[in-house]
């Protein structure tokens, strides 16, 4: 019969809707020589209709089609070819099944990797701040490391007891005058009824090594009923902010006799205001809220002191003598 005729009758009647276009031009007798070139045999896969029944809700059977070389000229060119077909199912199933769980378990790994890569970027900011970070399972008492450095890291290890952990630091890292309150901030058998109404504990501490400390308590995880069943320990630096609040308070207690004060910048020479008393605001208004040491000191002793006074303030003349003076 016409080859062509039961081609189309085959990928017409015989293949599943959707594959019939794919099918159409595979069978194409025109371009078949072209297509299969050299080789001595090609393929295509697709679903078939031959068992399939919509009414029974059955799946198209996969099947394979092929055209394998049967006869060339002397030139090499395709003279015949044998069409054969055959079920492929059970392999096309467990091929698609392999893919299916391949991409799923690339998904999965993508999940992975970009949790991994925020986590990795959430401990990387937060260790900008931190020098220590703890999971503490309340529950089991156990402790395990987010991020930690140099000592830390090194007296306590990467997971643990959290009770004899925190009860090391504070006797290792500690100055013996906090200490005391250090064991009663960081004990876990409480920390729970302390932390029911709020949303983080601190405390401002000494080193042994100098320098001030702040440790705090954040919850991880509260159940139904308020309690706290984990938390993060951080540890961060505040050697800064304790020297300013230091220096606050005593300007504070400063303020109560002196009307007039100022905060000098030894490295640049240069005061801000902390308050200003009636009579220099009125005669000097903001001039004097800030600018350089020395040349404020030489406006004021200018028109404020009597010139037979005014060698008085020659030990305090410019900021090198301030500080000579300090010594």
């Amino acid at each position: 019969g016409d080859a062509r005729e039961k081609l189309e009758h085959f990928w017409k009647y015989m293949v599943y809707p959707e594959f019939q276009d794919e099918i159409r031009q595979f069978t194409d007798l025109k371009t078949l020589a072209e297509r299969m070139g050299n080789r001595r045999i090609v393929t295509k896969q697709y679903q078939s209709t031959l068992f399939y029944d919509p009414q029974k809700d059955k799946v198209p059977v996969w099947n394979q089609c092929s055209f394998i070389e049967k006869k060339r000229d002397e030139e090499g060119n395709l003279i015949s070819v044998i069409f054969a077909t055959q079920t492929v199912n059970e392999e096309k199933i467990r091929q698609l099944t392999e893919t299916r769980q391949l991409k799923q378990s690339n998904a999965s790994l993508m999940d992975l990797l970009a949790q991994e890569k925020q986590y990795t970027s959430i401990t990387g900011a937060l260790s900008n701040v931190y020098y220590s970070l703890y999971y503490i399972d309340l529950d089991n008492h156990t402790f395990q490391e987010i991020v930690s450095h140099g000592r830390m890291h090194h007296l306590l290890g990467e997971k643990g007891d959290a009770r004899a952990a925190l009860k090391g630091m504070t006797e290792e890292l500690v100055r013996p005058s906090f200490q005391k309150a250090m064991y009663e901030f960081t004990d876990i058998d409480t920390l729970d009824k302390r932390l029911f109404d709020h949303q983080i504990l601190s405390m401002d501490y000494e080193a042994i090594s100098g320098g001030w400390t702040q440790c705090t308590f954040i919850p991880v995880v509260k159940d139904e009923t308020g309690h706290t069943r984990s938390v993060i320990c951080t540890q961060r630096w505040i050697t800064a902010e304790k020297e300013v609040e230091i220096q606050n308070s005593i300007i504070r207690a400063l303020a109560v006799p002196y009307e007039n004060i100022y905060i000098i910048n030894g490295e640049t020479g240069y005061i801000r205001s902390y308050r200003m008393g009636d009579y220099m605001t009125k005669r000097y208004g903001s001039s004097f809220s800030e600018g350089r040491y020395d040349e404020n000191v030489r406006v004021y002793t200018a028109n404020e002191v009597w010139k037979e006074d005014r060698k008085l303030f020659d030990p305090i003349a410019d900021v090198a003598s301030v500080e000579q003076l300090m010594k």
